[in-house]
């Protein structure tokens, strides 16, 4: 049964930051809601792996969380965050609603 997403996805562009298996490499965030990320990377990763991301979603947010990836389609991967700061989780939840506003505020 497919799950139906309650949220809205996001597509930006943002550098992020990988933390996975004792290595630490730079990413591209290409898009968000406020439960889950998916992400360019050149690490191997798989389904069930924990990665932890950070990342400047603009000039006054940065975040860091940990995402269960739970999609790849090399060089995508994406998932979940199960793990995050409630203030982290206000800033993204901020974010997402900037970013809705001036999408949205057009029409």
């Amino acid at each position: 049964m497919n799950q139906h997403r309650e949220q809205y996805r996001i597509l930006i562009e943002r550098t992020g930051r990988l933390h996975w298996n004792g290595k630490v490499t730079n990413c591209h965030v290409w898009d968000l809601t406020e439960f889950g990320f998916q992400v360019q990377t050149d690490l191997d990763l798989s389904a069930g792996e924990l990665v932890r991301l950070d990342c400047v979603l603009d000039l006054d947010s940065h975040i860091e969380c940990a995402v269960l990836i739970t999609y790849v389609r090399r060089p995508i991967a994406g998932g979940p965050i199960v793990d995050i700061s409630p203030e982290h989780q206000k800033r993204l939840t901020h974010f997402i609603e900037q970013m809705l506003s001036m999408t949205l505020g057009g029409m």
